[in-house]
């Protein structure tokens, strides 16, 4: 810290008063919007109308900077997660699996894992989604919007290549189903969910909306 310069023995904490102003909007921020993945994070702050703080979180690094809140986090999520964007690599897909089958892939090794993508009865479409879901650390992503003390969205998601896996919500199914998508419109899900979040009254009760 005092390589960076905000360390500042004059003051009550050590720090100095531009980190101490960064460190009270974050911890006093009505709304935010939070990316993990893999050990690392991407979190957004609201502080007003016009600014948010967004911070870069990796091997116990934190970078900050500010930026306005009307601007989308398009480059910034496509770069944390390292996404590819292009054309869709593959052709509009559904996925389903029993609750017990999603729960095994979760728990399988790499080796039994490895094994089914290997299998030439498994279908193509499936495989890919096998293999997606290895890549991933056999997880789904979730993406948190934060108002209050509660969370107000929290998207999900698998990254592909050029496209990703969503959550497809089936009434009374007792399957999990997955279906592709391109990764433009999964951004869009993320900014329209951002901008609902933003123009939202800071809450002081529970709603839980799951986008699927």
């Amino acid at each position: 810290m005092k390589k960076s310069n905000l360390w500042d023995d004059g003051t009550a904490v050590g720090i100095n008063e531009t980190m101490v102003s960064l460190i009270q909007n974050i911890v006093e921020s009505p709304k935010k919007i939070k990316f993990v993945h893999k050990g690392k994070s991407l979190n957004f702050y609201w502080i007003n109308n016009n600014y948010i703080i967004m911070e870069q979180q990796f091997q116990k690094k934190h970078i900050f900077s500010f930026t306005h809140s009307l601007l989308g986090f398009g480059e910034e999520v496509t770069n944390f997660y390292k996404l590819d964007q292009g054309e869709n690599c593959v052709s509009k897909t559904k996925i389903g699996l029993s609750d017990s089958t999603y729960d095994s892939l979760r728990h399988m090794s790499l080796k039994a894992l490895n094994k089914m993508i290997e299998d030439d009865s498994v279908e193509a479409q499936m495989k890919q989604f096998l293999q997606d879901f290895k890549d991933n650390g056999q997880e789904v992503i979730h993406v948190i919007f934060q108002n209050g003390q509660h969370l107000q969205t929290v998207l999900s998601f698998i990254p592909g290549n050029h496209y990703c896996w969503l959550p497809d919500a089936q009434k009374e199914s007792k399957e999990v189903h997955f279906v592709s998508a391109k990764l433009d419109d999964f951004l869009s899900l993320i900014e329209n969910a951002k901008i609902e979040l933003l123009k939202t009254e800071v809450s002081s009760y529970s709603r839980i909306l799951i986008v699927k």
